[in-house]
């Protein structure tokens, strides 16, 4: 994992049990520089999302474990939970990886 975040490599790292690349460090330096930059593109006020990228790293990875476990993958949870359709979830992805 180094370089520019890649959501796909890192559910894949997540899948086969390696999270030694998910330090504080990384969170912090490499993955919230660049997911900040959203809320306040879609109008939400930064400070109200600011815990859930601040998550001690048992609980970002309980939280992905019982995503995976339960609706398979990120994706599927957010058209399931947040009712995102698949072309704004390609939309997204697009986004984070730019």
């Amino acid at each position: 994992m180094h370089g520019e975040f890649d959501p796909v490599a890192a559910m894949e790292s997540l899948q086969k049990g390696d999270i030694s690349w998910l330090t504080e460090d990384f969170m912090i330096k490499r993955y919230i520089q660049r997911i900040d930059l959203f809320p306040k593109a879609w109008g939400i006020d930064p400070d109200n999302v600011a815990p859930y990228f601040t998550a001690p790293h048992n609980a970002i990875v309980a939280a992905i474990d019982h995503i995976l476990k339960t609706y398979g993958s990120t994706a599927d949870y957010l058209k399931a939970k947040a009712g995102i359709p698949k072309n704004r979830l390609n939309d997204l992805k697009q986004q984070l990886l730019e």
